[in-house]
This record gives C-alpha cells, structure tokens and sequence, in this order.
C-alpha cells in the first residue's frame, strides 16, 4: 500500500514538473518568432515574444545559441544577445535577434541596467528613422557617412538608421 502511495506521488512530482518544462519551452522563443523589449524587475531589459503583427515587434529571432558558444553566440553582426531572465529554463542558451524594420520606421533606444535595446516609436519623438534596408547583403558600405550601419550575416541585411 505504501509502495503505491509513493509511486503515485512520485507520478504526479514528474507530471507537474514535466508540464512546467513544456510550458517554459513553449514560451522561449525560437527562429522566426517575433520580439519587442520589455522591462523586468531591477530595471534589466529582456526581449519578449509577441505576434508578428504587433507593431512593438521590432526583433526576429535568427539564431539559438548555447553555453558552447558563450564568446560568440551569434552568426556576425550585430545582433541584439538576449541571455534570458525570467520565464526561461536555462541562463545557458542565447537569443539571437536582428532588427526587423522597415525603411521609414521610428525607433529609440531602451536603457536597460543590463544593455540597450531598441523599441519602435513615434516618429514625432523618435531620435532614429530607419533611412535604408538592404536586402541580400550584410556590408556597412551600403550606408552613407550620415547614417549608422547595423550589418547582419544571416539572413544578410543592412539596416542604415539616422544618428
């Protein structure tokens, strides 16, 4: 009987804890998925999973990098590392984001106690338009000297933003 007793509560312990895993993975967001900054607790910023038709969606996911990889977790370029905070099962694997835009865009940049996020806003009161998007090509040299290059290798895109 109390064999039983102790395997039912053992059955149960892995169901729970087996459905809080499935949860938290199914909230971690994976290549395509969409993101927009938020604040967390302490002031830290973290990149959190919206629909791709939210017009706060202003990251992509590109990569999922790993502790294997902790110097260089992402293709080159320079993607936005999110290394996790909260929701997330491990602090080992790494977001990789690239800045999903489109020319004409307004963006700001979100001070984080942890780094720097970028956040689309109104063009009234934004510091930064998006003044170009290349396609098919990762190389600063498609930006002006007025304007700041953000160079992804993968998928290859330049993003060239107003000072």
């Amino acid at each position: 009987m109390v064999a039983k007793i102790g395997i039912a509560v053992v059955g149960v312990v892995v169901l729970v804890f087996g459905g809080l895993w499935v949860y938290a993975v199914s909230q971690s967001p994976s290549p395509g998925d969409c993101l927009e900054p938020v604040s967390t607790s302490g002031g830290r910023g973290e990149l959190e999973k919206v629909d791709c038709s939210a017009s706060s969606a202003v990251y992509v996911v590109v990569d999922r990098g790993s502790a294997a990889r902790a110097d260089h977790p992402c293709p080159d370029g320079d993607y936005h590392v999110d290394r996790g905070r909260s929701r997330k099962i491990s602090r080992k694997t790494y977001t990789c984001a690239m800045l999903r835009v489109k020319e004409g865009d307004c963006l700001v940049v979100h001070d984080f106690s942890d780094g720097r996020a970028y956040g689309k806003a109104d063009c009234a009161s934004a510091p930064h338009r998006v003044a170009r998007v290349v396609s098919g090509k990762a190389d600063r040299a498609q930006c002006d000297a007025t304007h700041k290059p953000l160079v992804y290798s993968t998928p290859a895109t330049t993003v060239c933003l107003t000072a």
